[in-house]
């Protein structure tokens, strides 16, 4: 596992595929914490697609964050990932990561790769944590506000 930051404790998860029912609530994290959110259409198409993979961390009394993923035989897309504001620094982003990248690798992809906002120097530090690296970079990605994203990725075993 990789190493945590002084200062930040752990939340006791569980993580769980998402379903239709949990979008209201994906949603209303999306919204706080995205300037940009997907929309309710967008997480229920992604829910229909084969090769998209989405779970949910979840702790007693609440959920705490989400990723969806795109999986195909050799590679791991993180499509969008999030961790609702009361549950960060507390592991779940990390958790989630692992938890995906154990789960690709262990049925074949051989590497993982995601798009960051430039300036998400949070995210950057925990991908940075857990292997990745900044391969590239892609002009006004982002919009709202309009924002270049650094292409970062990383070998899976």
């Amino acid at each position: 596992m990789a190493s945590r930051l002084p200062g930040e404790s752990e939340l006791p998860l569980q993580i769980v595929n998402m379903a239709e029912e949990d979008i209201d609530l994906v949603l209303e994290i999306e919204e706080r914490v995205f300037s940009a959110p997907w929309s309710r259409e967008a997480f229920t198409m992604a829910l229909e697609q084969p090769i998209i993979r989405a779970w949910i961390a979840r702790t007693d009394q609440a959920l705490a964050g989400y990723v969806i993923t795109s999986l195909t035989s050799s590679y791991l897309l993180i499509a969008n990932l999030a961790v609702d504001l009361w549950a960060r620094k507390k592991g779940v982003g990390q958790k989630l990561m692992e938890f995906v990248l154990e789960y690709s690798s262990e049925r074949g992809a051989r590497w993982a790769y995601l798009d960051v906002r430039c300036s998400n120097e949070e995210a950057i530090r925990l991908y940075k944590r857990l292997g990745f690296e900044v391969v590239g970079m892609r002009a006004g990605y982002y919009s709202d506000p309009t924002e270049d994203s650094l292409v970062m990725m990383r070998n899976l075993p």
